[in-house]
């Protein structure tokens, strides 16, 4: 079976004879030689024929492609903020002009203070306990070896000298095998981290909404009165507890259990 290279460097050579015959005589093939090829019709767009020398490479031009993605972003992300003021701005200002026209303005505004500040007591609170434990669990863990573990650019610089060290292997030979011995592993403590503290950010955005979204719980509780519709407190017959205790606190005090397990669980 004849080597791929040297099939290369034959057809090479028969191409270069051709290019020599046609340059001879003012760029006319030479007819007394039998050994030069006829070299083949121009091609329309004025490039060297086939036979001919390779075409040169065109300059490349570098354009500012960089900045026009940057003002991309920057506009869809003006839009984007258009739109949300459109969808959510133009909602709330007709609640208000609605709740103003009726005289209880500040219901409304009631409601959003005690949403507002129940998001960011949950987004506070969240943070602290997620962010505290992974500081705590970096503190106490034992400290990475460097001579023992290899970073992760040697780790793609391996894989990639693995990867093209083997030049059979695109002639059909199978791929070479890649061998890592464990000291070789990357150290991927740092990417964790913030892989972790990034999840903790989310996470603590569905708490702190979630806490927003029970404003009316917390307000009953609250604001919680003895229920005595007739000036005498009624109380539970089996728990001896005043009504009101399951109507204002039971509610508030499950909330603050599930928001709670919530925070252990992930922690």
């Amino acid at each position: 079976m004849p080597d791929i290279f040297d099939e290369f460097l034959d057809e090479l050579k028969r191409r270069q004879a051709g290019h020599v015959g046609t340059d001879a005589g003012n760029g006319q093939p030479d007819g007394d030689d039998p050994g030069d090829e006829p070299s083949a019709d121009p091609e329309p767009s004025g490039r060297p024929s086939r036979g001919g020398a390779p075409p040169r490479r065109p300059r490349v031009i570098r354009t500012r492609e960089p900045r026009r993605f940057r003002w991309t972003w920057v506009i869809v992300g003006l839009a984007a903020i258009a739109l949300l003021f459109v969808s959510v701005g133009v909602g709330f200002w007709t609640d208000v002009l609605w709740y103003r026209s009726v005289g209880f303005e500040s219901v409304l505004w009631t409601r959003v203070g005690a949403t507002s500040a129940l998001f960011v007591i949950g987004v506070l609170v969240t943070l602290a306990v997620l962010l505290g434990n992974l500081a705590i669990a970096g503190r106490l863990a034992p400290p990475a070896d460097p001579a023992a573990t290899a970073s992760i650019g040697d780790f793609l610089d391996r894989l990639n000298r693995a990867a093209t060290s083997q030049p059979a292997a695109r002639f059909g030979a199978g791929p070479r095998p890649v061998v890592l011995e464990r000291d070789e592993l990357p150290d991927l403590t740092p990417i964790t981290r913030l892989v972790i503290a990034g999840i903790s950010i989310f996470v603590a955005l569905i708490v702190g909404g979630s806490m927003a979204a029970g404003w009316e719980t917390v307000l009953l509780w609250i604001h919680r009165v003895p229920f005595a519709p007739t000036g005498v407190p009624v109380t539970d017959p089996v728990f001896g507890r005043d009504i009101s205790f399951f109507l204002f606190d039971l509610p508030f005090l499950r909330g603050v259990q599930s928001v709670f397990n919530a925070l252990i669980a992930l922690s």
